[in-house]
C-alpha cells in the first residue's frame, strides 16, 4: 500500500481505454473522491489523482492486469463471495492470491488487524448513505 511507502513515491491510477463519456465519468468520480472525501484528501498526496487511459492492446501492463482482473473475477473467492469459482483456473487463480499484498494494522485495540489488498465491496454507496437506506 502506498501508506507503507515513502513520502517520495507516488500511485499512478491507469484505467483501459473506454469510450470518451465513460473517462470523463470516471475521472469527475476521482475528482468527487479526491475533493470531498476525508479518506480521498488524505490519500490525494499519495496519488497522482488524475487517472491515464490506455489502450490494453498496446499495452502489456494493462493486458496484465486485465488477466488477473479476470482471474480474480471468476477464480479467487474471498470474503463474501459465495458463487462457485470456475476450477479450470484454481492453479493460475492461486498464483494470483499469493500476489496479495496484506498489512496489518491496530484497529480498536486490536493490534493483529489484516488489511488486504483484496476485498469484497458489495455497495459502493459511502456508509452514511448504505445506513439511510437500510434503516427503513
Amino acid at each position: 500500500m502506498l501508506e507503507d511507502r515513502s513520502a517520495e513515491q507516488l500511485g499512478l491510477v491507469v484505467f483501459d481505454e473506454l469510450e470518451r463519456s465513460q473517462c470523463h465519468i470516471l475521472i469527475d468520480q476521482m475528482s468527487r473522491y479526491f475533493r470531498k472525501t476525508t479518506r480521498g484528501q488524505a490519500r490525494a498526496s499519495l496519488v497522482i489523482p488524475e487517472p491515464f487511459f490506455v489502450h490494453s492492446h498496446l499495452t502489456t501492463a494493462v493486458q496484465i492486469a486485465d488477466i488477473v482482473a479476470y482471474l480474480t473475477a471468476w477464480g479467487v473467492r474471498v470474503g463474501g463471495m459465495y458463487r462457485s469459482a470456475r476450477e479450470e483456473l484454481a492453479g493460475m487463480a492461486a498464483q494470483v492470491c499469493d500476489l496479495r499484498y496484506r498489512a496489518r494494522r491496530e484497529v480498536n485495540g486490536n493490534s493483529d488487524f489484516s488489511i488486504w489488498s483484496f476485498a469484497v465491496i458489495d455497495d459502493l454507496r459511502p456508509r452514511d448513505e448504505r445506513e439511510e437506506t437500510d434503516g427503513q
